[in-house]
């Protein structure tokens, strides 16, 4: 169209040329021949020549004129052919913004809200297809939850001209409910209003908001309910909040605490241990800790707190805060004091009763006199050696001590008998097990002292006695004094034979190592007195 036009303006400008041309060229030439010839003849050889040279003087200026419209034509043709590639270019590249575009995008009329385009992020968003979007308005697609939502997004446009960031609520096509961040702006296509709208998606993220916002309304509501002293803390900014139940167990207010460092309101004897497990955790090495230590309150009382600490990080790794929780445990410490002390008391108490018994055991037999405490002080090596607990070893020193307890029911004639027992007697003096039980069984210990006196002649392949147990059916703290009880008695002068030293006793324990002994015991038996040098007092 716009091509046509320009070639009739070329025509219309030569046209005029020529009839400017030939009307100056007819009134010069009539007054030149009016002037100068008066000789019919002439003057019609005249005018035949005037034609002539009319014709190839307007053919000269017409032949230029037309070769200079033709060159401005091809260059307007040309610019426009480059500003159509450019538009085409443009429109392309728009295009294909408008589709690959992770925002949702879509195109109305402004006069009627009727969707010319929309991009397939938008479509994804509200679960329709393009045939169903394609000349309808969004109310009547019903992504609106509440219709005025739109008027009122609409009118605020026609108005100020665009929007930005509005949340608007959406339902989709499955019924779900959304939360769009929406823009838009008034553009002009083809001398129309339409509106070009963009949202993004931010359903997810809102929710995320909500759910976090609960979390803190939840955490701020546990920190404020008083079970436990909590402080929040920052590595840079100090204290950050203390609950009141902190404030209630070290007696400050709550603006005191938060100007004061821990330091201030902890024990000087545990500031060391505070700082290294601090230190730990700014370092990255653990992620939190908790230890008891001593506080001091305002009022100069010290108190036991239990401290817990644990780091919030951010997402580059760098601590946010530090979550502190407190338990005043004072009256437990307190209570654990006294049980201590009862308890120290108590095994003083059951110390002596046992050294009497002890006493009362070797008076009747003075040829063993001092055996039992040398068999506890070998069990208790080997156990420690073995790397039993302290508690373990002190449980088997105490069995071992009392180990022949039983023996009290056997008479004195029979265990200081210096000849060959007769079979009724050794029978009498095997009973001495069961009758340490028999006296231990309701006496509570910490351990289980009278089953293992009932256990201590019990041997690994259950040739031993009372009850022939066989294994692990025998206590380990009874394998460990059998063990030591042999070894003492082979090595030790009996009123039936004379030492046999130790050397002898080391030999019966190597060659029945695995068959009557438990191997591991033998072996650190062995070590004991060939190794580290033991030997009996």
């Amino acid at each position: 169209m716009r091509h046509r036009d320009t070639q009739t303006r070329v025509a219309l400008r030569v046209s005029l040329l020529y009839a400017f041309l030939a009307a100056v060229w007819i009134v010069l030439s009539g007054l030149t021949l009016a002037v100068f010839v008066h000789d019919i003849a002439a003057i019609e050889k005249l005018v035949v020549c005037e034609s002539g040279l009319f014709v190839a003087v307007t053919a000269s200026l017409l032949y230029r004129a037309l070769r200079r419209q033709t060159r401005m034509l091809k260059k307007e043709v040309e610019a426009r052919q480059r500003a159509e590639a450019r538009m085409h270019e443009s429109e392309e590249r728009f295009s294909m913004i408008f589709q690959s575009s992770p925002v949702g995008i879509a195109l109305s009329r402004l006069s009627d809200g009727r969707i010319v385009d929309v991009n397939s992020a938008l479509l994804d968003m509200v679960g329709y297809s393009r045939e169903e979007s394609i000349g309808r308005t969004s109310r009547e697609a019903g992504v609106w939850i509440c219709p005025e939502d739109r008027d009122r997004f609409v009118e605020g446009i026609r108005r100020q001209g665009r929007a930005e960031g509005i949340e608007l609520r959406i339902r989709k096509k499955s019924g779900e409910e959304g939360i769009v961040l929406g823009s838009a702006g008034v553009i002009s296509l083809a001398g129309e209003a339409h509106l070009l709208g963009m949202g993004l998606d931010i359903t997810e993220r809102k929710r995320a908001e909500e759910a976090l916002r609960s979390s803190e309304e939840r955490f701020k509501r546990y920190f404020e309910l008083g079970l436990i002293g909590m402080v929040l803390s920052s590595p840079t900014q100090g204290t950050l909040e203390v609950n009141d139940e902190a404030c209630k167990m070290l007696g400050y207010e709550r603006d005191e605490l938060m100007h004061m460092s821990w330091a201030q309101v902890t024990h000087p004897d545990d500031l060391e241990a505070n700082y290294a497990y601090a230190n730990r955790l700014l370092a990255g090495e653990i992620d939190g800790y908790t230890y008891d230590k001593r506080y001091i309150r305002k009022d100069g009382k010290v108190i036991y707190g239990t401290m817990s600490a644990k780091c919030v990080r951010g997402a580059d790794g760098s601590i946010d805060y530090i979550v502190s929780l407190i338990q005043d445990i004072t009256k437990r410490k307190e209570a654990e004091e006294r049980l201590g002390s009862t308890l120290a008391n108590l095994r003083k108490a059951v110390g002596g009763t046992i050294q009497a018994i002890v006493h009362v055991v070797e008076m009747r037999d003075p040829y063993t006199a001092g055996h039992q405490r040398r068999v506890a002080d070998l069990a208790r090596s080997i156990a420690a050696d073995m790397g039993l607990s302290p508690e373990i070893v002190e449980g088997i020193r105490i069995a071992a001590v009392i180990h022949d307890i039983g023996k009290v029911s056997v008479p004195a004639e029979i265990l200081s008998k210096p000849g060959k027992l007769t079979r009724n007697e050794l029978e009498l003096i095997k009973d001495h097990p069961l009758t340490g039980y028999d006296i231990l069984k309701d006496v509570e210990f910490p351990w289980p002292v009278a089953e293992i006196v009932y256990q201590h002649h019990e041997r690994l392949d259950g040739s031993g006695y009372p009850r022939g147990l066989k294994g692990h059916d025998v206590l380990l703290e009874a394998r460990i004094i059998a063990l030591a009880d042999v070894v003492e008695a082979i090595a030790s002068h009996r009123p039936f034979r004379p030492a046999q030293g130790i050397d002898v006793a080391l030999g019966e324990i190597t060659k029945n190592k695995g068959v009557l002994y438990d191997p591991f015991v033998v072996d650190t038996c062995l070590a004991l007195f060939l190794e580290k040098g033991y030997a009996f007092e």
